[in-house]
């Protein structure tokens, strides 16, 4: 697969392609010389899901999406991801591990494949690849699980003994 070359200097491409049947086609080749080497800016992400901070998190499921804008200055196919999520005291909890797209600007997700702890606050950040470079880890952004409800009766109140009556509905 032909690269851009990282160093400037004069490169020689050599190519020859076979048909159906086997053969040969003649050698064509190309000289072409790069003043300077071709510096790739890296892409950047940005988390949406969750977008919180610690002080006001982003209320997510047990097993929320975790969702992020990316962008290739350089117009770049991004080429895959990365997502970490701590615990509040910056504990591992789970790594996507290098994760593959081919994706150019725009939205990408992850789907975290187990349950968190209802109430627990996390904390999230993400990278992405184009050909060339990993992005820097995005800024952290907080989550936490959303608490199952609680519910108080407090109308009617009284007891077997001695019940709450209601004269209309």
């Amino acid at each position: 697969k032909p690269t851009r070359p990282s160093l400037a200097g004069s490169y020689t491409v050599y190519m020859q392609v076979t048909d159906e049947y086997g053969a040969l086609s003649l050698p064509a080749s190309t000289t072409f010389t790069t003043v300077s080497a071709i510096v790739a800016r890296p892409p950047v992400a940005t988390l949406t899901v969750p977008s919180g901070s610690f002080a006001s998190p982003t209320m997510v499921s047990v097993n929320p999406t975790i969702t992020w804008d990316q962008r290739d200055p350089d117009g770049y196919a991004l080429i895959n991801y990365q997502v970490q999520v701590f615990d509040s005291a910056g504990t591992l909890v789970i790594d996507s591990g290098e994760m593959s797209q081919n994706q150019i600007d725009g939205s990408q997700s992850w789907n975290m494949p187990m349950n968190l702890t209802l109430g627990a606050k996390y904390q999230v950040k993400v990278r992405v690849k184009d050909v060339y470079n990993w992005s820097d880890w995005s800024p952290i952004q907080w989550m936490q699980v959303n608490n199952k409800p609680v519910a108080t009766m407090v109308d009617p109140s009284g007891t077997q003994v001695n019940p709450t009556i209601f004269s209309t509905l």
